[in-house]
């Protein structure tokens, strides 16, 4: 039976919103709330009662989240905190269904390149560097508001 972490993914949007605006603010992601972050909806997923089929998929949708940001990260797209982060709303809408996951990640990349595109427009420079976890934060919100829970 597939249960739906709903306690997991209440954790992460909270924990998503606080990192956002962090993030915004310091233009920087702390590791200790990243890390708490990832010790609660880890701990919330056992609450929940997810199958080893969802630990799995979320499991291996983390990963990917994690290689391609570090990828990102290597060319100097995404930072350091960036890359730490992204396992885990990868882990919990991976555990829902990876398509889900895949899906979620797509729409943060398209808001952070949105975002981009618009500030490149409104500052007329080529380089621009935004936060992205406001993007994972809307990614994550975006799972809620297209009904996949």
């Amino acid at each position: 039976m597939i249960a739906v972490p709903l306690t997991a993914f209440a954790i992460l949007l909270i924990g998503l919103a606080v990192l956002a605006a962090a993030d915004v603010a310091t233009e920087r992601v702390e590791w200790a709330p990243t890390i708490l972050l990832a010790v609660l909806t880890v701990s919330a997923l056992a609450v929940d009662g997810i199958s080893l089929q969802q630990w799995v998929w979320g499991s291996l949708t983390a990963a990917a989240a994690f290689l391609f940001y570090l990828e990102m990260g290597v060319q100097g797209r995404f930072g350091g905190g960036d890359i730490t982060l992204a396992p885990i709303p990868g882990l919990v809408l991976g555990a829902m269904n990876p398509l889900v996951g895949v899906w979620a990640f797509a729409v943060m990349l398209s808001v952070q390149g949105l975002l981009s595109v618009v500030a490149r427009l409104k500052f007329k420079t080529a380089e621009t560097r935004l936060p992205h976890v406001p993007a994972m934060f809307a990614g994550a919100i975006a799972c809620l508001f297209m009904g996949f829970l």
